[in-house]
Protein backbone atom coordinates (compact mmCIF):
# COMPACT_ATOMS: atom_id res chain seq x y z
CA UNK A 1 0.00 0.00 0.00
CA UNK A 2 1.29 3.63 -0.73
CA UNK A 3 -0.30 5.99 1.49
CA UNK A 4 -0.38 9.62 0.40
CA UNK A 5 0.04 12.53 3.10
CA UNK A 6 -0.80 15.85 2.94
CA UNK A 7 1.76 17.80 4.88
CA UNK A 8 -0.08 21.09 5.37
CA UNK A 9 -3.65 19.92 6.68
CA UNK A 10 -2.33 16.90 8.30
CA UNK A 11 -5.31 14.58 6.59
CA UNK A 12 -4.88 11.11 5.38
CA UNK A 13 -6.53 9.44 2.22
CA UNK A 14 -8.14 6.08 1.83
CA UNK A 15 -5.49 3.39 1.00
CA UNK A 16 -4.74 3.28 -2.42
CA UNK A 17 -3.77 0.24 -4.86
CA UNK A 18 -1.19 -0.20 -7.14
CA UNK A 19 -2.36 -1.70 -10.46
CA UNK A 20 -0.38 -4.98 -11.33
CA UNK A 21 1.76 -5.04 -14.12
CA UNK A 22 0.96 -7.69 -16.96
CA UNK A 23 3.76 -10.46 -16.20
CA UNK A 24 6.95 -10.73 -18.84
CA UNK A 25 7.64 -13.25 -21.08
CA UNK A 26 9.05 -16.22 -19.42
CA UNK A 27 11.49 -17.13 -22.11
CA UNK A 28 15.57 -16.15 -21.27
CA UNK A 29 14.31 -13.76 -18.79
CA UNK A 30 13.03 -13.41 -14.62
CA UNK A 31 11.17 -10.66 -13.32
CA UNK A 32 11.44 -9.74 -10.06
CA UNK A 33 9.69 -6.85 -8.32
CA UNK A 34 11.54 -5.91 -5.08
CA UNK A 35 9.79 -4.33 -2.12
CA UNK A 36 11.20 -0.99 -2.17
CA UNK A 37 9.63 2.38 -0.71
CA UNK A 38 9.11 4.81 -2.61
CA UNK A 39 11.22 8.08 -1.74
CA UNK A 40 8.83 11.01 -0.89
CA UNK A 41 9.99 14.34 -0.74
CA UNK A 42 8.16 17.52 -1.13
CA UNK A 43 8.48 18.87 -4.64
CA UNK A 44 7.51 22.47 -5.44
CA UNK A 45 4.32 21.09 -7.45
CA UNK A 46 3.80 19.00 -4.51
CA UNK A 47 4.10 15.57 -6.70
CA UNK A 48 6.56 12.38 -5.84
CA UNK A 49 10.41 11.51 -7.53
CA UNK A 50 10.00 8.65 -10.00
CA UNK A 51 13.46 6.59 -9.57
CA UNK A 52 15.72 6.51 -12.27
CA UNK A 53 16.46 3.14 -14.08
CA UNK A 54 18.93 1.22 -12.33
CA UNK A 55 20.45 -2.06 -12.13
CA UNK A 56 20.72 -4.46 -9.29
CA UNK A 57 21.61 -8.24 -9.08
CA UNK A 58 22.37 -8.69 -12.70
CA UNK A 59 18.98 -7.40 -13.65
CA UNK A 60 17.89 -4.54 -14.85
CA UNK A 61 15.33 -2.04 -12.86
CA UNK A 62 12.62 0.67 -14.40
CA UNK A 63 10.32 2.71 -12.37
CA UNK A 64 6.83 0.75 -12.80
CA UNK A 65 3.32 2.02 -12.35
CA UNK A 66 2.31 3.78 -8.58
CA UNK A 67 6.44 4.38 -8.05
CA UNK A 68 7.52 0.59 -7.67
CA UNK A 69 10.38 -0.18 -9.78
CA UNK A 70 10.32 -3.52 -11.66
CA UNK A 71 13.58 -5.24 -12.15
CA UNK A 72 14.22 -7.65 -15.39
CA UNK A 73 17.10 -10.74 -14.73
CA UNK A 74 18.39 -12.47 -17.78
CA UNK A 75 19.34 -16.13 -18.00
CA UNK A 76 22.91 -16.35 -18.56
CA UNK A 77 24.40 -18.95 -21.18
CA UNK A 78 26.98 -21.41 -19.63
CA UNK A 79 30.57 -20.00 -20.14
CA UNK A 80 32.41 -20.84 -22.72
CA UNK A 81 35.18 -24.02 -22.42
CA UNK A 82 37.24 -22.16 -25.08
CA UNK A 83 38.61 -19.49 -22.29
CA UNK A 84 41.98 -17.48 -22.88
CA UNK A 85 43.41 -20.03 -20.43
CA UNK A 86 42.31 -23.25 -21.87
CA UNK A 87 43.57 -21.88 -25.30
CA UNK A 88 46.86 -20.76 -23.82
CA UNK A 89 47.15 -24.43 -22.19
CA UNK A 90 46.37 -26.27 -25.62
CA UNK A 91 49.02 -24.21 -27.65
CA UNK A 92 51.43 -25.32 -24.57
CA UNK A 93 50.54 -28.77 -24.74
CA UNK A 94 51.20 -28.82 -28.65
CA UNK A 95 54.40 -26.87 -28.87
CA UNK A 96 55.90 -29.63 -26.11
CA UNK A 97 54.47 -32.38 -28.34
CA UNK A 98 56.02 -30.69 -31.27
CA UNK A 99 59.10 -30.49 -29.30
CA UNK A 100 59.28 -34.23 -28.29
CA UNK A 101 59.14 -35.08 -31.73
CA UNK A 102 61.45 -32.85 -32.98
CA UNK A 103 63.63 -34.18 -30.25
CA UNK A 104 63.06 -38.01 -31.26
CA UNK A 105 63.47 -37.50 -34.54
CA UNK A 106 66.17 -35.63 -34.02
CA UNK A 107 68.01 -39.07 -32.24
CA UNK A 108 66.93 -41.44 -34.97
CA UNK A 109 68.64 -39.29 -37.44
CA UNK A 110 71.48 -39.08 -35.29
CA UNK A 111 71.36 -42.71 -35.05
CA UNK A 112 71.18 -43.62 -38.71
CA UNK A 113 74.69 -41.10 -38.82
CA UNK A 114 76.31 -43.10 -35.85
CA UNK A 115 75.41 -46.57 -37.15
CA UNK A 116 76.61 -45.23 -41.61
CA UNK A 117 80.03 -43.98 -39.86
CA UNK A 118 80.85 -47.21 -37.65
CA UNK A 119 80.17 -49.12 -41.26
CA UNK A 120 82.68 -47.20 -43.02
CA UNK A 121 85.10 -46.91 -40.22
CA UNK A 122 85.01 -51.23 -39.90
CA UNK A 123 85.19 -51.01 -43.87
CA UNK A 124 88.08 -48.48 -43.89
CA UNK A 125 89.80 -50.65 -40.84
CA UNK A 126 89.50 -53.76 -43.05
CA UNK A 127 90.79 -52.65 -46.68
CA UNK A 128 93.62 -50.85 -44.44
CA UNK A 129 94.29 -54.37 -42.85
CA UNK A 130 94.24 -55.82 -46.16
CA UNK A 131 96.89 -53.28 -47.80
CA UNK A 132 99.25 -54.15 -45.00
CA UNK A 133 98.25 -57.73 -45.50
CA UNK A 134 98.93 -58.08 -48.86
CA UNK A 135 102.99 -57.83 -49.53
CA UNK A 136 103.45 -60.02 -46.21
CA UNK A 137 100.63 -62.90 -47.04
CA UNK A 138 100.55 -66.41 -48.61
CA UNK A 139 98.71 -67.12 -51.56
CA UNK A 140 97.99 -70.75 -52.55
CA UNK A 141 97.22 -71.86 -56.26
CA UNK A 142 95.59 -74.93 -57.10
CA UNK A 143 95.39 -77.41 -59.54
CA UNK A 144 93.47 -80.37 -60.09
CA UNK A 145 93.91 -83.53 -62.28
CA UNK A 146 92.75 -87.14 -63.12
CA UNK A 147 95.11 -89.54 -61.81
CA UNK A 148 95.17 -93.41 -60.86
CA UNK A 149 92.50 -95.97 -63.01
CA UNK A 150 90.51 -93.09 -64.15
CA UNK A 151 86.75 -93.19 -63.67
CA UNK A 152 85.73 -97.03 -62.21
CA UNK A 153 82.17 -97.92 -61.27
CA UNK A 154 81.35 -100.79 -59.24
CA UNK A 155 78.72 -103.88 -59.50
CA UNK A 156 76.74 -101.90 -57.46
CA UNK A 157 76.63 -98.54 -59.53
CA UNK A 158 78.93 -96.71 -57.57
CA UNK A 159 81.24 -94.99 -58.84
CA UNK A 160 85.08 -93.99 -57.58
CA UNK A 161 88.00 -91.24 -59.15
CA UNK A 162 91.68 -90.31 -57.74
CA UNK A 163 92.31 -86.57 -57.90
CA UNK A 164 95.50 -85.31 -57.49
CA UNK A 165 95.25 -81.48 -56.18
CA UNK A 166 98.65 -79.90 -56.64
CA UNK A 167 98.72 -76.74 -53.93
CA UNK A 168 101.80 -74.20 -54.39
CA UNK A 169 102.31 -71.51 -51.84
CA UNK A 170 102.86 -68.45 -54.02
CA UNK A 171 102.56 -65.62 -51.25
CA UNK A 172 105.72 -64.50 -49.10
CA UNK A 173 105.00 -66.15 -45.45
CA UNK A 174 103.61 -69.98 -44.66
CA UNK A 175 100.26 -70.83 -45.16
CA UNK A 176 99.37 -72.61 -42.48
CA UNK A 177 96.70 -75.84 -41.92
CA UNK A 178 96.64 -75.88 -45.37
CA UNK A 179 93.85 -78.73 -46.33
CA UNK A 180 91.78 -79.50 -49.59
CA UNK A 181 88.04 -80.48 -48.99
CA UNK A 182 86.66 -81.99 -52.31
CA UNK A 183 83.94 -83.84 -53.46
CA UNK A 184 81.97 -84.91 -56.54
CA UNK A 185 79.03 -85.60 -57.23
CA UNK A 186 76.60 -86.33 -60.55
CA UNK A 187 74.29 -83.35 -61.72
CA UNK A 188 70.45 -84.39 -60.53
CA UNK A 189 67.23 -83.03 -58.99
CA UNK A 190 68.43 -83.75 -55.64
CA UNK A 191 71.71 -81.01 -55.79
CA UNK A 192 71.58 -77.38 -56.06
CA UNK A 193 73.75 -75.59 -58.56
CA UNK A 194 77.60 -76.13 -58.67
CA UNK A 195 77.95 -72.14 -56.82
CA UNK A 196 76.27 -73.24 -53.60
CA UNK A 197 76.86 -77.15 -53.58
CA UNK A 198 80.68 -75.56 -53.61
CA UNK A 199 79.72 -73.06 -50.72
CA UNK A 200 77.65 -75.88 -48.84
CA UNK A 201 81.04 -77.68 -48.91
CA UNK A 202 83.53 -74.90 -48.15
CA UNK A 203 81.89 -72.27 -45.68
CA UNK A 204 82.02 -74.75 -42.57
CA UNK A 205 85.61 -75.22 -42.79
CA UNK A 206 86.14 -71.25 -41.99
CA UNK A 207 84.65 -71.72 -38.27
CA UNK A 208 86.59 -74.32 -37.21
CA UNK A 209 89.98 -73.08 -34.97
CA UNK A 210 93.43 -73.66 -35.09
CA UNK A 211 93.45 -76.27 -32.92
CA UNK A 212 90.16 -78.59 -33.97
CA UNK A 213 91.91 -81.34 -35.46
CA UNK A 214 90.07 -81.47 -38.75
CA UNK A 215 91.95 -83.38 -41.11
CA UNK A 216 95.33 -83.68 -42.23
CA UNK A 217 96.69 -80.30 -42.49
CA UNK A 218 99.92 -79.14 -43.13
CA UNK A 219 102.25 -76.10 -43.28
CA UNK A 220 102.78 -74.88 -46.73
CA UNK A 221 106.17 -72.56 -46.89
CA UNK A 222 106.76 -69.87 -49.98
CA UNK A 223 107.15 -71.27 -52.91
CA UNK A 224 106.76 -74.59 -52.18
CA UNK A 225 104.78 -77.11 -53.59
CA UNK A 226 102.17 -79.83 -51.41
CA UNK A 227 100.69 -82.22 -53.93
CA UNK A 228 98.06 -84.10 -52.09
CA UNK A 229 96.01 -87.70 -54.63
CA UNK A 230 92.29 -87.64 -52.82
CA UNK A 231 90.07 -90.19 -53.65
CA UNK A 232 86.52 -89.46 -53.75
CA UNK A 233 82.94 -91.09 -55.12
CA UNK A 234 79.27 -90.95 -56.48
CA UNK A 235 76.58 -93.45 -54.88
CA UNK A 236 75.40 -95.83 -56.69
CA UNK A 237 71.32 -94.04 -55.76
CA UNK A 238 72.23 -90.31 -56.51
CA UNK A 239 73.67 -91.72 -60.21
CA UNK A 240 70.83 -93.63 -61.01
CA UNK A 241 68.38 -90.69 -60.11
CA UNK A 242 71.14 -88.16 -62.26
CA UNK A 243 70.98 -90.21 -65.29
CA UNK A 244 69.25 -90.01 -68.16
CA UNK A 245 69.60 -91.77 -71.88
CA UNK A 246 71.76 -91.20 -74.26
CA UNK A 247 70.05 -89.99 -77.55
CA UNK A 248 73.74 -92.07 -79.85
CA UNK A 249 72.87 -95.65 -78.27
CA UNK A 250 69.94 -98.19 -76.91
CA UNK A 251 67.97 -97.00 -74.66
CA UNK A 252 69.19 -99.08 -71.50
CA UNK A 253 72.49 -96.85 -71.63
CA UNK A 254 72.60 -94.19 -68.95
CA UNK A 255 74.45 -90.78 -69.11
CA UNK A 256 75.32 -88.45 -66.63
CA UNK A 257 77.51 -85.30 -65.86
CA UNK A 258 79.77 -85.40 -63.14
CA UNK A 259 80.71 -81.61 -61.59
CA UNK A 260 84.32 -81.38 -58.80
CA UNK A 261 83.65 -78.68 -56.31
CA UNK A 262 85.97 -78.22 -53.40
CA UNK A 263 88.33 -75.86 -52.23
CA UNK A 264 92.20 -75.73 -50.45
CA UNK A 265 91.20 -74.37 -47.10
CA UNK A 266 94.38 -72.59 -45.15
CA UNK A 267 95.16 -69.70 -42.22
CA UNK A 268 97.91 -67.44 -41.59
CA UNK A 269 100.25 -67.68 -39.28
CA UNK A 270 100.20 -63.84 -38.07
CA UNK A 271 96.03 -63.31 -38.55
CA UNK A 272 93.11 -65.04 -37.27
CA UNK A 273 90.78 -66.18 -39.80
CA UNK A 274 90.41 -68.89 -42.71
CA UNK A 275 90.92 -68.21 -46.30
CA UNK A 276 90.43 -70.87 -48.86
CA UNK A 277 90.91 -70.90 -52.75
CA UNK A 278 87.65 -72.67 -54.59
CA UNK A 279 86.94 -74.86 -57.82
CA UNK A 280 84.04 -75.88 -59.83
CA UNK A 281 84.99 -78.33 -62.38
CA UNK A 282 82.83 -80.63 -64.81
CA UNK A 283 84.30 -84.33 -65.65
CA UNK A 284 84.74 -84.69 -69.67
CA UNK A 285 85.85 -87.42 -71.99
CA UNK A 286 88.55 -85.92 -74.18
CA UNK A 287 86.91 -86.88 -77.39
CA UNK A 288 84.01 -84.76 -76.47
CA UNK A 289 81.30 -88.02 -75.58
CA UNK A 290 79.15 -88.10 -72.76
CA UNK A 291 80.17 -90.67 -69.82
CA UNK A 292 77.84 -93.58 -69.89
CA UNK A 293 76.92 -95.21 -66.68
CA UNK A 294 78.86 -98.60 -65.65
CA UNK A 295 81.26 -97.62 -68.41
CA UNK A 296 84.88 -97.69 -66.76
CA UNK A 297 87.05 -94.38 -68.47
CA UNK A 298 90.91 -94.69 -67.66
CA UNK A 299 92.35 -91.70 -66.49
CA UNK A 300 93.72 -90.53 -69.79
CA UNK A 301 90.74 -90.13 -71.42
CA UNK A 302 89.15 -87.76 -68.90
CA UNK A 303 90.12 -84.14 -67.83
CA UNK A 304 88.62 -81.56 -66.01
CA UNK A 305 86.89 -78.39 -66.91
CA UNK A 306 87.07 -75.64 -65.33
CA UNK A 307 83.00 -74.25 -65.01
CA UNK A 308 83.50 -71.47 -63.09
CA UNK A 309 86.45 -68.91 -61.62
CA UNK A 310 85.72 -69.18 -57.73
CA UNK A 311 87.48 -65.84 -56.33
CA UNK A 312 90.00 -66.60 -53.92
CA UNK A 313 90.58 -65.36 -50.84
Amino acid sequence: EISDHNAETGDHDGPKHATPLPAPPTENLTTHAPERESTSAQANDGGTSTPSPTQEDGGICAAGQGGNPTCTYYCQPPPSKWTFSAILQLLSAVLVAAFTGGLWLTSIWQWAAIAKQSKIADKTLIETRRQIELPHRPWVQVTVKVVGDGLMFTSEGSAGITLRVSMLNSGSSPAMRVFPEIEIYPQGPSRLRPPAEQRRLCEPLRNLGRDSGWGFPTTLFPERTEIRDVKISMMADEIRTASSGSADSDSTTKTCVPFVVGCVDYMFHFAEGHHQTGFIFILSRTDNRPLETMVNVPADHLYLVPLIEVDAD
